[in-house]
C-alpha cells in the first residue's frame, strides 16, 4: 500500500484530491488466508499510510453501513517551485 499511495502521491497534481472508498471488515485470519494475504486497514492505520505519503487535509468519513471514505489532497507546488522540477 505505501506503495501505491506514493505512486498516486507522485501522479496527482499539486492541489489535487485522492479518494479511496473501501468497505469496513474486521481483521480476520480467515480472510487473509482466502484472499492470499489480503491486508485490512483500519481507519486509522489509512489515514498514518496516507500521511506518510505526504497527503495533507485527510479525512476519514465512516458510514453507518459500513463503508470508509479517505481523502486527502497533495500539497500545493510552492511559488518558487517550477513545473519542470516536478516532472524531472
Amino acid at each position: 500500500m505505501p506503495a501505491c499511495l506514493a505512486e498516486i502521491m507522485r501522479v496527482l497534481k499539486p492541489g489535487g484530491e485522492f479518494m479511496a472508498v473501501c468497505e469496513i471488515c474486521r481483521r480476520r485470519p480467515v480472510w487473509q488466508k482466502l484472499t492470499g494475504g489480503l491486508n485490512i486497514y483500519t481507519p486509522s492505520e489509512l489515514e498514518g499510510l496516507f500521511a506518510g505519503a505526504g497527503f495533507e487535509n485527510i479525512r476519514a468519513d465512516v458510514s453507518g453501513m459500513g463503508w470508509l471514505c479517505m481523502t486527502g489532497f497533495k500539497p500545493p507546488r510552492a511559488e518558487n517551485e517550477s513545473a519542470f522540477a516536478e516532472s524531472c
